[in-house]
């Protein structure tokens, strides 16, 4: 079973869960499949973009950027923890 966390600004695309565990094997790009299922319409068009994530989501597993692992394609086993953090920018 993948633990899946979602940080607070996410948890509206959601249902206000702020993690959740699910019976999972396969890879990242299914695991978001099986998420927009889940979740609904929202959730895939807040995350995806034409199949890919969207660039102000960062997605660890982990703790490990997926973007320095083999992307979409990066296999998860079931004691994963994956992490759902969103891009924070800003300045003065």
């Amino acid at each position: 079973m993948v633990t899946v966390n979602f940080s607070t600004i996410l948890r509206s695309i959601t249902n206000n869960e702020s993690s959740v565990s699910i019976e999972f094997k396969g890879s990242i790009r299914s695991l978001l499949e099986a998420l927009s299922n889940r979740y609904g319409e929202t959730f895939s068009k807040r995350v995806l973009d034409n199949g890919q994530i969207r660039r102000y989501i960062n997605i660890y597993v982990n703790g490990e950027d997926i973007r320095f692992l083999q992307g979409l394609d990066t296999e998860l086993k079931s004691t994963d923890v994956i992490d759902f953090i969103p891009s924070v920018s800003g300045g003065c």
